[in-house]
């Protein structure tokens, strides 16, 4: 892959003492903006581990099965929404640049809801149809609102983080989040448990979301991005920057699609009942992406841009991915181990085939755990063309297994090929984008195996307990759980902080990145 390696300036190679010292700054600072956005986001997770249970057992799988066909709708059309442009705010070197370009996908998007909103609102019946999900039809008329917020959010969310405000995006995830669960509770508890109420408390969250961070974006930088507006510049930026429509948009378009054909091809080739299986089990295991892999890539895209000019980008490279290595291999294995236990303590026996489905589908999400913060890399080096052929790969290979197991008429079959078909072509990708980074194989590969021969020991007591060392077989009739699957999950809480732990003693560089925060919080060295 020699051919593959970007052209960047060349790393210093005996830096003085004193560009060691503001290296070890700046990799601080990284960390510190990463966990500012797992400040929120670790709010909203404990939020959904809390809610979650609550509302598996007040809507059946096939409410889950409806919602998620139309957040995986929204989905894939919020991709063309902006046609890109949102993902150009963070690369202009002024700011005075994306503002412009700020307006530019604001501008894109509200032309794409004047298209969406007929073509949705008279292709709603035959999209349901193929689906197999009648009710679907009768909540399609949200879906252009629901893609004109997402597309407005992911232009804002650029826009703050340009400006590195990450606290403000922490804040508006946690409104979302908390409107949106209270409504579904509300609206669960009232008797109205259809997957309507699913979508529409959804809609009503991202909604609230967007508002805030819009907010808080035009209290503190409107006058600065008024006057910054000219039409010529945002012309120049549509130029400038026309690679994002012409190759990037296709290339997230094929990775979105692929992303929610599980969803499609589920419910087509099955039922939304099976869908909504997926859909928890997928919804559990994206806890820890949306935590850490998302907060790091908001971060990671901000500073690769910078690094790459600087020189200082396979640095970056190596680092974030060794820490998504060593903080997101751990739980994903645990999931292969305890997935069908951690659904039926959770959720609830009628809950445990999507127990068996976080089960087949961990390992794949550690893959997306490990693509989502680097994906940016083609933006930051200028090759969209490739990632364009990798998701294409990506697209047709998850097409033939699923497609397979639809033929088939196994569920499970479909899910276990498309989960292996995913670990393989994630796989490379993260091998091509760290190679044309300047990371060396060796150095990927022995990160990896790293990640894995640390996280034995305490998968082992895990695995010791549920093979080897009999537990009790009682059930707690109190809480309608087995005993066995509760004390599991109790020894897997345990070795699951532990592992942590040791894993932030390993690393000097987040617990200085973390000391600060916990001192604001009260916890002081004595």
């Amino acid at each position: 892959m020699d051919d593959l390696q970007a052209e960047q300036p060349e790393e210093n190679a005996a830096p003085s003492a004193q560009a060691q010292q503001e290296q070890a700054r700046k990799d601080v600072g990284f960390l510190t903006d990463v966990l500012k956005l797992v400040s929120g986001t670790g709010f909203i997770q404990i939020l959904s581990l809390i809610v979650s249970p609550i509302l598996g057992r007040l809507f059946l799988p096939e409410a889950f099965g409806i919602s998620q066909n139309f957040s995986s709708i929204v989905a894939v059309l919020a991709v063309l929404a902006a046609l890109r442009y949102e993902v150009t705010i963070m690369l202009p070197k002024a700011r005075e640049g994306s503002a412009n370009q700020l307006a530019v996908s604001l501008m894109f998007t509200g032309i794409s809801f004047l298209i969406l909103t007929p073509i949705l609102w008279f292709g709603r019946e035959p999209i349901a149809q193929l689906l197999r999900s009648p009710e679907l039809a009768g909540y399609l008329w949200l879906a252009p609102l629901s893609v004109a917020v997402t597309s407005v959010f992911a232009a804002l969310r650029n826009w703050n983080s340009r400006n590195r405000k990450y606290l403000r995006l922490s804040a508006a995830q946690v409104s979302s989040e908390v409107v949106a669960d209270a409504t579904k509770l509300s609206l669960g508890f009232g008797g109205f448990k259809s997957g309507g109420s699913l979508i529409a408390a959804n809609v009503v969250g991202q909604v609230v979301s967007t508002g805030v961070l819009g907010w808080q974006i035009w209290r503190d930088d409107g006058a600065f991005i008024r006057s910054s507006l000219r039409w010529r510049e945002m012309m120049a930026g549509i130029r400038q920057y026309k690679k994002f429509p012409l190759y990037n948009i296709w290339a997230a378009l094929l990775s979105n699609a692929s992303l929610q054909m599980p969803t499609f091809m589920l419910s087509a080739l099955f039922s939304p009942t099976v869908t909504g299986f997926y859909s928890l089990g997928y919804r559990m295991l994206r806890l820890p992406v949306t935590l850490i892999s998302n907060s790091i890539g908001q971060v990671f895209y901000q500073r690769a841009s910078r690094a790459y000019y600087e020189g200082s980008l396979t640095r970056l490279v190596a680092e974030t991915f060794n820490r998504l290595v060593v903080f997101g291999l751990f739980p994903m294995l645990l999931v292969t181990l305890i997935g069908k236990e951690l659904f039926v303590v959770l959720f609830g026996p009628e809950w445990a085939e999507a127990g068996v489905y976080s089960q087949i589908l961990s390992l794949w999400t550690f893959f997306v755990f490990l693509v989502a913060p680097l994906s940016g890399l083609t933006n930051v080096l200028g090759r969209n063309e490739v990632s364009l052929v990798l998701n294409l790969v990506v697209f047709v290979t998850r097409v033939a297994s699923l497609a397979v197991g639809g033929w088939l008429q196994d569920a499970r079959l479909a899910l276990i090929l498309f989960s292996a078909s995913g670990v393989v072509t994630y796989a490379v990708y993260c091998l091509w984008a760290t190679r044309i980074s300047g990371v060396p194989l060796r150095e990927t590969l022995r990160m990896f195996f790293d990640g894995m021969l640390s996280s034995a020991p305490f998968l082992g007591v895990v695995a010791l307990f549920k093979w080897v060392i009999p537990l009790p077989q009682a059930s707690l009739t109190v809480l309608q759980v087995p005993l066995q699957g509760l004390l599991l999950l109790a020894i897997s809480a345990v070795m699951g902080a532990a592992y942590y732990v040791w894993a932030l003693w390993r690393d000097p560089t987040l617990r200085s990145a973390l000391t600060p925060m916990l001192a604001r919080l009260g916890f002081r060295k004595k």
